[in-house]
């Protein structure tokens, strides 16, 4: 059996154990767990600008940095960084970052 928490803003039902992970990490203090539930759910908490041209790498002091495809992906989620530390706040709860840097990524 689900279990499901009602996003007010949304109104759609939240699976919780979508939201654990990063509840958990708060709780502990660490952002590891964050990280890991942030890259491992992505696409559904970043929404489709953000999924499939990025990726969370890394969450230094209050910043989280996010790799990106190229320039012109980097150009075009600068203006949404906002709009995603607001999703993410309302999905997740309080963050330990206020900002996102983003770089591109690297090539092999």
């Amino acid at each position: 059996m689900s279990m499901y928490l009602h996003d007010k803003n949304k109104r759609d039902l939240i699976n919780v154990s979508d939201v654990l992970d990063g509840l958990i990490a708060r709780i502990a203090g660490t952002t590891g767990g964050l990280l890991l539930h942030l890259k491992t759910a992505w696409p559904e908490l970043a929404g489709p600008s953000w999924s499939g041209r990025s990726q969370p790498v890394r969450i230094d002091t209050d910043t989280l940095i996010v790799e990106v495809e190229n320039g012109s992906v980097a150009s075009l989620l600068r203006f949404e960084s906002a709009t995603l530390i607001n999703d993410l706040e309302a999905t997740l709860g309080a963050l330990p970052f206020t900002k996102v840097r983003l770089r591109v990524g690297r090539r092999n």
